[in-house]
Formats: structure tokens, sequence, C-alpha cells
């Protein structure tokens, strides 16, 4: 009883100590530039370098990527400019955090992202940027409701709370959410640099 006493004592000061943890976490990565603020958006980038391949054959292989990654009804190249090497396309990421509100009403933000490469010879530069939140949630039977917040005006650059959101769950889907950035980016990297499928390049 006294240990189960201890710790209810002490677990708004653990719980304390680890959102100040992840907040210091967002604030050296925002620092040395693993991800940058940019008026709304959160931006995510990378310059690409010493890769095989001139400008016409890296845009293939970009493209080939979106092709094949963004292939549904909610993801799409909005632009692609082959004589400027500039592809520019629209994701969606689902399910960045997910967790139940209340108990009983289980809550899922997502949101979209777009992707812009910049493709020269042997190098290419990707750049993706979010700037709002999708929040849904199942209100009654089959009913769904869907709100949409700017990712700046929640935590951790303010301290609003919305909906089953506290500031401790806003701070982990941030940070869940450059995770997702950054994998894209490399998943992206990777797939140029190891090119075409090999099935692609078969003698058939």
């Amino acid at each position: 009883m006294k240990k189960l006493l201890l710790l209810l004592l002490l677990f708004p000061i653990l719980c304390f100590g680890q959102s100040k943890e992840k907040l210091d976490l967002i604030k050296k990565w925002e620092d040395t530039g693993y991800f940058k603020r940019d008026g709304d958006n959160i931006v995510v980038s990378s310059i690409v370098n010493d890769l095989d391949g001139n400008k016409n054959e890296l845009f293939i292989r970009v493209k080939s990527f979106l092709s094949r990654n963004y292939n549904n009804s909610q993801s799409v190249i909005q632009t692609e400019d082959k004589e400027a090497g500039i592809i520019i396309g629209k994701g969606y990421y689902p399910n960045i955090y997910n967790f139940t509100a209340n108990l009983i009403v289980p809550v899922s933000y997502s949101c979209y992202h777009i992707l812009r490469i910049d493709i020269k010879d042997g190098r290419i530069r990707i750049i993706c940027s979010v700037d709002t939140w999708i929040a849904e949630w199942r209100a009654s039977g089959n009913n769904y409701t869907k709100e949409e917040h700017l990712v700046v005006n929640l935590p951790p650059y303010t301290e609003k709370k919305v909906f089953g959101l506290g500031k401790d769950r806003s701070v982990d889907a941030f940070i869940n959410l450059i995770s997702r950035m950054h994998n894209t980016i490399a998943s992206l990297e990777k797939s140029v640099r190891d090119g075409s499928l090999k099935i692609e390049n078969d003698d058939w």
C-alpha cells in the first residue's frame, strides 16, 4: 500500500520529467535543422548528392517511386516539369497518432503532406512539408466527426488543448510526425539510389 501511494505521489513528477525530455528533444531537433518551422508549415528536407544518373534518369526514378508509393485516391502528383526538374506530390499519412479519449472514444490523427523534389544531374533535393492535423473520432454508432487544426497551433508550439488531445499527446503526435516525414525522405533516397526494379531491366 505504501509503495502504491508513493508511486501515485511520484507519477506527476515522472510524467513532467518525460514531457520535458520530449520538449527538449524537439527543441534540439529544430535547433540542429532536423526539421524547420516555415510559417504554418513543418518542414523536413534533405539534399542527396553523388547519385548515379543525369537529370532525366533521376526524374524517371523519382516518378517511379511516387507512382508506387502514392497510388491511392488521397495521393496525387500535382506538378511535374521534366525540363525544370521538379516534381511535387501530395500524400496522405494515416494514423500518425491514435489514442482512446475518455476511456471509450477512439481518436486518430492523420495529415496530408506535400513532397517536392528538385532534380539535377547526380543530385536531388527533397522537401516534405505538413501544416494541418486531421482529427477523426466516432461520435456515436457509425457517425464520425472530423476536425482540422494547424500543427503550429497545438503543442509543442502552444498550450492549446483540443478534444482528447492534451499537451503530452500533442507532443507525442508531433514526434511521430517528424519521424514519419524522415522515413518518407529516406525511402525516396533509397529508391533513387537503388534505381529501377531489377525486373524492369530484364530482357523479356
